[in-house]
């Protein structure tokens, strides 16, 4: 349209006798058409431009919200493992605490059936000498003294099985709460990462644009000057090499 418009501009003066009148008309009639033509492709391209630009921007906004939901299940997923983990380290610690109290129990009966027997044969033993009582008497003060130690030793495994129980549910704790934050800082990281690749890509985007206005801003002023044209002209034939829509005439950028 642009070049059908200089065309028009530049033609040879001509004497059109008695049909100058009209010539003169169809010549101003076609240069109006093909203005208007040339506004409705510029309006049809920007608003192609512009519904490109929505769409883009919709689709950004959807990989930001698949991008939020993503996190959310990721962190969820997170915090149940470490419930999981905390659930069942007490639930051990809680079975190993009742075994170690059900066998302590079982070795405390066992020496006091022990500790009865003793007696009984002591009392046996005394019915019929009294050396043999005073032996008996002394075992039994043995198995006494070894009934004592026994349940003293019962005693003391049951509170070492207790508070190994204890720290063995702390241990187990404080894993799953490191568990816990190396998970969050998996995801601190990768939203990290996430947004420096962001901001790489829109620093990228600012350059190649910068760049590709600075070439079609030099362009615009060397037609101007070469083509001793105004700057509207310029800028529309700029804007249609950039495009492609002049036939063996190419820009690089």
């Amino acid at each position: 349209v642009v070049q059908r418009i200089e065309d028009l501009d530049n033609l040879p003066d001509r004497d059109w006798q008695e049909f100058s009148d009209r010539a003169a008309d169809a010549i101003i009639g076609t240069r109006v058409k093909l203005t208007n033509l040339r506004t409705q492709v510029e309006q049809r391209d920007a608003e192609r431009a512009e519904l490109a630009r929505l769409r883009a921007a919709e689709e950004e906004r959807q990989r930001e919200e698949a991008a939020r939901r993503q996190r959310e299940h990721e962190m969820r997923i997170a915090a149940e493992a470490t419930e999981r983990a905390r659930q069942a380290a007490e639930a051990e610690a809680a079975r190993l605490l009742a075994e170690e109290r059900m066998r302590a129990a079982r070795e405390a009966q066992e020496a006091e059936r022990r500790l009865a027997e003793e007696r009984a044969q002591a009392e046996r033993a005394a019915q019929t000498a009294e050396q043999a009582r005073l032996d008996a008497e002394r075992r039994a003060e043995k198995a006494l003294a070894d009934a004592r130690e026994a349940a003293e030793r019962a005693e003391r495994e049951r509170i070492t099985a207790e508070q190994k129980a204890e720290a063995d549910r702390i241990r187990a704790q404080q894993e799953a709460i490191w568990e816990r934050d190396r998970a969050v800082a998996a995801e601190q990281k990768r939203l990290a990462d996430e947004k420096a690749a962001a901001e790489a890509e829109e620093q990228r985007r600012a350059a190649d644009k910068a760049h590709r206005t600075r070439i079609m801003r030099e362009v615009n002023n060397a037609i101007m000057v070469h083509a001793e044209i105004d700057d509207g002209t310029a800028r529309s034939m700029t804007i249609a090499i950039a495009k492609g829509l002049i036939p063996y005439v190419k820009m690089e950028f």
